[in-house]
């Protein structure tokens, strides 16, 4: 049988098969965006100015008000009232208040398994979790927009069997950054990277969406699941890979790809933990981050920032008091851990407040870019458990076992074939 990621490329080209590096135009279902500089705004002036405002079925088109959230100035405000103008009069779906969008995509049945997703930002990987496509287009996402079709020269093949579980304590994060440490770009760069297997049909969905947020970590264009769980022979375009044999690492400040065991950081002081935002933001990650904080203290000059990846997670997670865990250790001293309904936490060093001089900080959500958390910030990357563990004794700890119930969030969605 075919790949499973070929499969859905012939079905959306209607051929009986495609190949890696043939060129095909696909129609697409669903068009994803949010407003940004530099983009959104310049693909408003190219299809008004250059293509007749012409935008086709813009009813498949979504725009979700997600990453300028809370507008800091003016300039802002002005640039996210136009973007909404021109949405709304375009027909796309505009979406606010809400949360992130490529998390939404899934949660709202936006996208389905088989379909072909374009967007201009990178990690639309993410619904790689239910099976479908995402593409990360920059500028080029101008042409799906103006057209309702993607070009592409389909990329290679890179699959992974996963076999086994994740064993207790062990998230998605850590088979990423295994991942990025054994393979890097030397197998996945180029690629679009595709798992299955049983271990891949047993991953929680949540761990699933953080593996393909960031694929881009990896070098590869995209990842995805396959729904069915197929099984595959291991030859010189797949391997296979068990679940069972990881554990707890994390990717050390400045590389994303020096992978290290997490007893190796044991010690180390954080000033700084970040759990959530479009990688590690799902219900599960806030029950194994609350499991392991509740009942500690937060010390005097340690921060916490909680970011749900959307506004029913959030909602959830009150519901069934995992926020309340997370929040507990503001009882003691300030300040308390910040919980956010909204896609982006403040961040150091850009105007949200003072900052160490160099803050350490162990990020449980999507790599930082420079100068977010402060110039010389020293970030640290690891699963929420680790986000919850590092800021309340003011250092790196071993990790904690958990009670394993993020894992039970399993993927129910049928396959497209």
């Amino acid at each position: 049988m075919e790949p499973y990621t070929y499969r859905i490329l012939a079905r959306a080209a209607g051929l009986p098969k495609v190949e890696a590096g043939e060129e095909h135009l696909f129609p697409v279902e669903r068009r994803l965006l949010y407003p940004w500089p530099a983009l959104s705004d310049w693909f408003a002036q190219v299809l008004e100015q250059e293509l007749g405002g012409r935008l086709p079925r813009p009813q498949e088109v979504y725009m979700t008000f997600d990453h300028m959230v809370p507008v800091k100035n003016a300039a802002q405000e002005k640039f996210i009232r136009e973007s909404r103008a021109w949405a709304s009069s375009k027909g796309i779906h505009v979406v606010e208040g809400e949360g992130i969008g490529h998390l939404l995509a899934i949660q709202e049945g936006w996208v389905k398994p088989g379909m072909v997703v374009p967007h201009f930002d990178t990690h639309v990987s993410s619904v790689g979790a239910i099976g479908a496509l995402g593409v990360g287009l920059l500028k080029e996402m101008i042409y799906p927009l103006a057209t309702g079709r993607l070009w592409l020269k389909i990329p290679p093949l890179l699959r992974i069997r996963l076999t086994g579980r994740l064993p207790q304590g062990v998230m998605g994060r850590d088979l990423l950054h295994t991942l990025i440490g054994k393979l890097g770009l030397e197998r996945c760069g180029g690629k679009i990277v595709e798992f299955g297997g049983e271990g891949a049909a047993a991953m929680a969905l949540d761990d699933r969406i953080t593996v393909c947020n960031l694929a881009n970590c990896l070098g590869a264009v995209s990842a995805l699941f396959d729904p069915e769980g197929a099984s595959w022979e291991e030859d010189g375009k797949s391997l296979s890979f068990s679940l069972e044999e990881l554990e707890p690492c994390l990717a050390a400040p400045p590389s994303t790809a020096d992978i290290r065991p997490l007893s190796q950081a044991a010690g180390l002081p954080v000033d700084l933990g970040l759990i959530g935002t479009c990688a590690g933001g799902g219900l599960g990650d806030m029950a194994a981050a609350a499991h392991i904080l509740a009942g500690k203290k937060l010390p005097a000059g340690k921060a916490l920032y909680v970011v749900p990846s959307t506004k029913r997670i959030y909602q959830e997670a009150i519901r069934l008091g995992y926020l309340q865990a997370l929040a507990e250790p503001a009882a003691s001293s300030p300040p308390p851990p910040a919980i956010f309904a909204t896609a982006r936490p403040p961040t150091w060093g850009r105007g949200d407040g003072p900052s160490p001089p160099r803050p350490s900080m162990c990020q449980g959500g999507w790599g930082a870019s420079p100068g977010r958390f402060g110039w010389g910030a020293r970030r640290w990357w690891r699963p929420p458990s680790c986000g919850a563990l590092s800021p309340t004794p003011g250092s790196f700890g071993k990790e904690a076992k958990g009670d394993d119930h993020h894992r039970q969030s399993r993927l129910g969605i049928p396959g497209p074939f």
